[in-house]
């Protein structure tokens, strides 16, 4: 143990059981802080050992390190704790985690901003709390609730966790502040919109309902466009912004047109103007009156026009009645409508203009006679008698002058209008008198005299006098008959004192003229009597004078008359009533209905052409309507004409087309809204458009189907209007770290092992070699110990056992550097090598442990036969030449075996010895030649008195019997003939055979062959036996021998 760190160090009797006091911290470790081979577990809080660790604070990583951030370590760590979620250390070191901060989450300790669309409350972790609907949140970090923005006036959102709104507000309704729903009911969501309310419209995103303009009304809910307002219906006016109904009749002397704002419109930009010259405008007129015939107008803003002046005549549309003065002829009472209305009759004539009345035509003067109506001049003279003197009546004071035969007098009385007048038919001012000097005459036939008559009196108009001389009439003209005056007869048919009761007039008794029949009736037989016989006026026809004989025609179109309800004189008065036309001849007020599918909203239809078409977005179920049933059924469409409110039929309406929605009485299907679709028949309303689909854009209106998908590097929400949307509503583009490839609806973050740095990504980068990526992070240098590939994320591949990286930014393992020679690297992801290779071992690269044997990984291995391996061995060491070894795992030079005696070891490294010492060599311990070649520790040259053979350790003595005079030799000589050679003998000298014996070759000593017995040899050097002599004779034989 360092005693710098722990200086105060007892030791128990128990093995291990150290106590160690650190002074600076107190603190106290006993047996339980180490593990059985005395290392330490871990003593400081903030700090992890994995085991074998030899100090209580390591920083190699390998037996333990300071614990990382998003980790704590309390004292007695074997290794980090991740923080818990909600928790955080961001820094190393840490003996425990602390809450994460408001506006932050921690997962796995490590803290980031809360995203956008949540808050983060204090010790937020994986678990985040969504905005609610009605609510987003653009920004990171927000810590509460109340934070959460307000969705924004006509937009809504209507999702949880919302970074933006979801869009705006759909077409129909409007959205206050905090709406959820695109189409608030205004009952269940009151205080976030509702309805677009009757008056108003609200397109896509209102906040406020807008009024519909002056001009415009509009009596239902749902309108999402200005043009969706009524306009103003003709004859009204809306004369404020926002109605739900006209604002009411347009005043009289003005014309109100379609789309009117003001009950008196100044002119037609206005819609409708002052009624103008000629024409007359009553209250709620929609189009100037023109003036009828018989009246004028020469002012503005009139509701009446005036009658025309007498001594005039207007036709229709008459400015000033002083351009159509009455025409000689004519008499012309106020309200004449033409020129030729009132001719002066027959016996008149009239030769100035602009007269006034039947008072103005002059009676053709007597002696004249004016033959036919409206006549500006007399028409010429009464015609000369041929019978007899013409009376001639010159002036109303001159009597006229009579012949003798009066019957046969013709006289022409004032206003007659025959050249030859006969009958009290001319008495219409005088009659023609007698002279003063006549005596008289008897009364004729057609006159009574009654007593005293100064002439006779004509028989007054309505009786007759059928003989001549009465003094009275003698009796009432007959009934159907009529006596004008001077008749004689109660039945006359002349002509000129009466006659049959013409067609057309009915004659009492006493009838002095025919009495027309009344308006309203005519009577086609001549001589009636009564009133009664005066037939009423057909229906469909029209008797609109008395006097007809003949209806005075078929009952105008637009118009009926129905006798039923009394004689028709004035076809006027019967307009044809709305939802019913009236051809010529009409009968009925309701002989003619529009047929089902129109209507007639006007009076005085003529044809039924001029019923109008149901209109779109209406029904006529009904004959006879004077306006549409109602409103189409919402969900279809009711092109025009229809009979029924949900038609089917294609032509009169069908179901509402895919791509558009109809609202009840819709007069055209209503395009569903940029941003929808819809692929179904029959939508009801803007609901029923679907927002166009996550990952799709829908950029018309009237779509079936989305017009495609997002675009690459974008993402659409719902209700995108277009493939590349930047309005956060509906999308927006890819943000920094996520991806979008085509048809992306919420960015998908960048997965681990990916980035992207940049917005409108449409795939992410490839994490690059030599970093990591982690969502929402740029590109991170691959840490210490491990190294990253293409692709890392969070996976960092740790550099393998037996290798080791200091360096951070490693692309893969082959950056991993290779354990160190002498060293070993045990563990994985090893910033540093774990320490050195123990003796007997050698470590060369790669040793993942430091007593590696040859089956772990790496170049390394017990130190191996003829080596010998120090601690820290990279390279095993040869044991030295005169060395050898047959064992493993030796860690020093000194464990090498000298070579064995015998042997030489002449290179290093030897498992056993080179070989054997040469012949005529010694090999001691550690020779390292086969001969050496001077004597040392190690051996030597064989020498002298020796012999070695092959493999000597020591020289062997030459053995009795033979010598060895020279170095290096393998074996002896025999000792030489003469000569005896004791063992080591290296020379014969001084080695003679002795007297006495003999020495024959490989003689051992000097005795070994004495002479037999009875012999002997005086001389030395003798080789054989037989140089031994016989003893003389007489010599002792004992002696000799």
């Amino acid at each position: 143990m360092p005693s710098g760190e722990f200086p105060a160090c007892k030791y128990s009797p128990v093995r291990y059981n150290l106590l160690w006091v650190h002074k600076a911290f107190r603190v106290v470790v006993t047996a339980k802080d180490f593990v059985p081979d005395g290392h330490f577990v871990s003593l400081f809080p903030g700090y992890y050992c994995t085991g074998r660790t030899r100090t209580p604070r390591p920083m190699d990583g390998i037996t333990g390190n300071m614990c990382p951030e998003g980790h704590y370590c309390p004292a007695g760590s074997r290794a980090p704790s991740p923080c818990p979620d909600g928790e955080q250390s961001n820094t190393t070191g840490q003996e425990k985690c602390s809450p994460c901060p408001a506006g932050f989450h921690c997962q796995s300790g490590i803290r980031l901003r809360c995203p956008p669309g949540f808050y983060c409350p204090q010790k937020t972790g994986i678990s985040f709390s969504p905005c609610p609907p009605g609510t987003y949140n653009p920004s990171h970090g927000v810590s509460q609730a109340e934070r959460c923005h307000q969705c924004p006036a006509g937009m809504f959102c209507g999702e949880w966790g919302l970074s933006s709104p979801s869009g705006p507000c759909w077409p129909g309704f409007f959205c206050t502040a905090g709406a959820s729903v695109p189409n608030p009911n205004g009952v269940t969501n009151t205080s976030s919109g509702g309805p677009c309310p009757p008056g108003h419209f609200c397109p896509a995103g209102t906040s406020i309902p807008l009024p519909c303009p002056a001009g415009t009304y509009s009596d239902r809910l749902y309108l999402g466009l200005e043009s969706s307002c009524t306009l103003c219906p003709p004859g009204y006016h809306c004369s404020s912004a926002g109605l739900a109904s006209p604002s009411g009749p347009c005043s009289a002397g003005f014309y109100c047109l379609s789309g009117a704002s003001s009950p008196s419109p100044a002119g037609i930009r206005q819609k409708g103007g002052p009624c103008p010259l000629s024409h007359f405008c009553p209250e709620g007129t929609s189009f100037p009156f023109p003036c009828l015939a018989g009246t004028y107008n020469n002012l503005t803003q009139q509701a009446a026009c005036f009658p025309c002046a007498a001594g005039y005549y207007c036709p229709e549309n008459t400015t000033s009645y002083s351009v159509y003065p009455c025409p000689p002829g004519f008499y012309c009472p106020t309200g004449t409508k033409f020129a030729t209305e009132f001719p002066c009759p027959r016996g008149y004539y009239n030769p100035d203009p602009m007269t006034q009345s039947l008072d103005s035509c002059l009676p053709c003067p007597p002696g004249h006679y004016c033959r036919k109506e409206n006549l500006t001049a007399v028409s010429g003279k009464c015609d000369a008698g041929e019978s007899g003197p013409l009376c001639l009546y010159v002036a109303p004071a001159v009597p006229s002058v009579c012949g003798q035969r009066e019957q046969a007098c013709w006289f022409c009385v004032s206003a007659a209008w025959t050249s030859q007048p006969f009958d009290v038919d001319n008495y219409t001012n005088s009659n023609c008198l007698c002279p003063a000097t006549a005596t008289g005459g008897k009364c004729m036939a057609g006159f009574y005299c009654p007593e005293g008559s100064p002439e006779p009196i004509p028989c007054p108009p309505g009786s007759y006098c059928s003989a001549s001389g009465l003094s009275v009439p003698t009796g009432e003209c007959a009934a159907g008959f009529y006596c004008t005056g001077g008749a004689a007869s109660p039945k006359p048919t002349d002509g000129v004192t009466g006659n049959i009761c013409p067609p057309g007039t009915y004659c009492i008794p006493g009838s002095a003229m025919p009495m027309l029949c009344p308006a309203g009736t005519f009577c086609g037989l001549q001589g009636q009597s009564m009133v009664s016989e005066c037939q009423p006026c057909l229906s469909g026809f029209y008797c609109a004078v008395s006097g007809l004989s003949a209806p005075s025609g078929q009952c105008w179109e637009g118009y009926y008359c129905d006798s039923s309800q009394g004689p028709v004189s004035n076809v006027t008065l019967y307009p044809c009533p709305q939802g019913f036309y009236c051809p010529p001849g009409t009968q009925k007020a309701t002989q003619h209905s529009c047929p089902p599918g129109t209507f007639g909203s006007r009076q005085r239809l003529k044809s039924m052409n001029e019923c109008q078409g149901c209109p779109p977005g209406k029904y006529c179920a009904l004959p006879g309507l004077a306006a549409p049933t109602g409103d189409c059924s919402e969900g279809f469409w009711c092109k025009g004409g229809a009979q029924v409110k949900d038609p089917i039929d294609g032509e009169s309406g069908l179901p509402c087309p895919p791509g558009h929605y109809c609202l009840a009485g819709t007069p055209i299907p209503l395009l569903c809204p940029h941003g929808t679709w819809s692929s179904s028949k029959g939508n009801k309303n803007l609901q029923d458009c679907q927002p166009c689909s996550g990952g799709h854009y829908c950029n018309g209106t009237g779509l079936v189907a989305p017009s495609g998908y997002c675009s690459p590097g974008f993402y659409c929400i719902s209700g995108a209007q277009t493939p590349t949307p930047t309005d956060a509503f509906s999308g927006a583009p890819c943000p920094v770290g996520h991806y979008c490839p085509l048809g992306t609806e919420s960015p998908i973050p960048c997965p681990p092992g990916s980035y992207m740095p940049q917005t409108h990504g449409k795939e992410c980068y490839e994490c690059p070699e030599g970093k990591y990526c982690v969502p929402g992070q740029e590109p991170q240098s691959c840490p210490k110990g491990y190294y990253c590939p293409r692709g890392t994320g969070l996976d960092w591949w740790p550099c393998p056992r037996g290798t080791y990286s200091p360096e951070q930014g490693l692309e893969s393992s082959a950056g991993c550097r290779v354990c160190d020679g002498g060293k070993f690297c045990s563990h994985r992801n090893a910033t540093n090598v774990a320490g050195e290779c123990w003796e007997g071992f050698y470590c060369t690269k790669g040793s993942d442990r430091p007593n590696p044997h040859t089956r772990f990984q790496g170049q390394a291995g017990p130190c191996p036969p003829g080596h010998y391996c120090p601690r820290g061995t990279a390279v095993p060491e040869p044991c030295p030449v005169g060395t050898f070894s047959t064992r493993i795992k030796l860690s020093s030079e000194a464990h090498c075996s000298l070579c064995l005696p015998g042997h030489y070891c002449n290179s290093a490294g030897l498992l056993v010895p080179t070989g054997q010492c040469a012949e005529g060599f010694y090999c001691t311990l550690g020779s390292t030649l086969p001969a050496v070649p001077a004597v040392d520790k190690t051996g030597g040259p064989c020498p002298t008195g020796y012999f070695c053979p092959r493999g000597t350790a020591t020289p062997l003595l030459c053995p009795a019997g033979s010598y060895n005079p020279s170095e290096r030799q393998a074996s002896c000589l025999p000792c030489t003939k003469g000569f005896f050679c004791p063992k080591n003998s290296s020379s014969l000298e001084r080695n003679e055979c002795p007297a006495g014996h003999f020495c024959p070759l490989g003689t051992a000593s000097a005795t070994q062959f004495p002479c037999p017995r009875g012999t002997y040899n005086p001389q030395t050097g003798s080789s054989h036996i037989s140089h031994c002599v016989p003893c003389d004779p007489g010599r002792n034989r004992a002696l000799a021998s």
